[in-house]
């Protein structure tokens, strides 16, 4: 069993895709890091729908775009019905952009890990599990956390930087102070893997608008689909007869979806916030811990491993040289960050319009998307390749 380090040049909290990103790109730089994680293994619950053509590119640096590639369904299109009108309102195409990957990527969140945490093994990296942070303070010259295991033992290590990837209630975040603006919803989302007939198909994306609710869904390989349901109320248990009652309210009625299974469920409060600061003297947010968004067009999970790639190369460049070059990543990752939590709120807002009105004015505007040049300009913004 690996020991963990009493110092190191960067001490990572939290070992989902941005940590694992953030560390990769450090081990594959020779850079001395170390990875804590409060639960004892990863997990495997619904997560994420997809992985981004702009995620693809820069995962290129750590040599995994391919094998999720090869690991996954490609979807070439996002196709948005109307569940109150019956109809398909707007297609963007992605295979119209200008990248080597003009798809998203669809497998589950924890096979994208499970890429990722093979990437650090093979890079020399590890993560040290269950730890959670107690305690932190830092100094001009170096950051003193304390960590606990589950037991209640605790520990020190002594970090030149500190990266809070601990997701939304971040305890890092939470530990420097930093305030985490936004709204909290009333509405939740169902997070389901769940074998459909009449689900979507391999190569596409689809959303379902209605006043009832919004819903994404992607065909993952194999058998299963995952959806997210947007709820007032959670049901005690998502059964097949409720998950599937749900779709059929938001889907359009020539959509004849039968759930056969539930395979795993959880929810989700909707959230839109982003922290007032990605970066404190020598500890920085990335991911959930900087910025959190209504899971409805699949940007979290991207923007944090982008996050942990552009973080990790500031560190590296900063690290080798003893220039401080690190304000970049709050200066390049926080205007980006409440663009992407803005026009998915826009979009969460379309997606379950409750007003006759505006969700009449919503089936009429989206279908403009046709027009080619706006098709590229919403399909582009969407899929974060304007963040080149």
């Amino acid at each position: 069993m690996n020991e963990l380090p009493e110092t190191t040049d960067v001490l990572i909290v939290g070992a989902g895709p941005t940590g694992l990103a953030l560390a990769a790109v450090l081990c594959d730089a020779g850079v001395d890091c170390c990875v804590v994680d409060a639960v004892a293994e990863g997990g495997n619950y619904s997560r994420a729908v997809g992985t981004l053509p702009r995620t693809l590119e820069m995962l290129q640096q750590l040599k995994v775009a391919e094998r999720m590639v090869e690991a996954s369904n490609h979807a070439q299109r996002i196709r948005i019905f109307s569940g109150d009108r019956d109809r398909n309102i707007a297609t963007l195409h992605l295979r119209r952009l200008d990248t080597e990957f003009p798809f998203a990527v669809l497998q589950p969140q924890h096979a994208t890990e499970e890429i990722l945490l093979t990437r650090l093994g093979e890079l020399g990296g590890v993560v040290h599990r269950p730890l959670r942070v107690t305690a932190l303070r830092q100094s001009n010259h170096e950051v003193v956390v304390t960590v606990a295991d589950a037991g209640g033992d605790e520990r020190t290590v002594r970090a030149k930087y500190v990266v809070g990837a601990d997701g939304t209630r971040s305890d890092v975040r939470k530990m420097i102070g930093v305030e985490f603006a936004g709204e909290t919803f009333r509405q939740r989302f169902l997070l389901g893997d769940l074998e459909l007939r009449d689900g979507s198909p391999a190569d596409e994306i689809q959303l379902f608008f209605s006043r009832a609710g919004g819903v994404i869904m992607g065909h993952m390989p194999g058998k299963l689909h995952r959806v997210c349901i947007s709820v007032d109320e959670v049901p005690a248990k998502l059964t097949a007869g409720t998950a599937e009652a749900l779709l059929r309210e938001r889907a359009p009625a020539r959509k004849h979806i039968e759930v056969r299974q539930v395979v795993t469920d959880s929810h989700t409060r909707v959230h839109h916030r982003v922290a007032a600061r990605f970066r404190l003297g020598r500890v920085f947010l990335a991911g959930d811990a900087a910025h959190v968004n209504s899971p409805i067009i699949g940007q979290g999970m991207n923007l944090g491993i982008q996050d942990g790639i552009t973080l990790g190369n500031e560190l590296v460049r900063t690290l080798r040289t003893g220039a401080d070059t690190l304000d970049a990543y709050e200066r390049i990752r926080r205007p980006i960050a409440l663009d992407a939590v803005g026009i998915t709120q826009r979009i969460n807002d379309a997606g379950t319009q409750r007003s006759s009105l505006r969700s009449a004015v919503r089936d009429l505007v989206l279908p403009l998307s046709v027009i080619p040049r706006v098709n590229r300009a919403m399909i582009t913004r969407l899929s974060r390749l304007v963040d080149r």
